[in-house]
């Protein structure tokens, strides 16, 4: 048995507007196909792989984050939770 963990980044779905969320940064924002996004988690299941990330911009964000010290990276990220309310 293998567990397949899809990463998407932000993808194109009714969420935003059921959280009232379209006036926001992030609802604002172009998203990603969702369809594509499942068919990248799909593939990636059958071919039996343990994560998969779909979208450049999601990629290019965890690749920085993976070289960012982890005090600059919770710094930056309470920023952008702060400009989200």
């Amino acid at each position: 048995m293998t567990v397949t963990c899809l990463m998407p980044g932000t993808t194109e779905i009714e969420s935003f507007a059921r959280a009232n969320m379209l006036d926001t940064k992030i609802g604002q924002e172009k998203k990603d196909d969702a369809a594509m996004a499942a068919r990248i988690g799909f593939d990636a299941m059958i071919k039996g792989e343990g994560d998969v990330m779909s979208g450049w911009k999601n990629k290019l964000q965890s690749t920085i984050a993976n070289v960012t010290q982890a005090g600059a990276l919770a710094e930056k990220l309470a920023t952008l939770a702060n400009q989200a309310r």
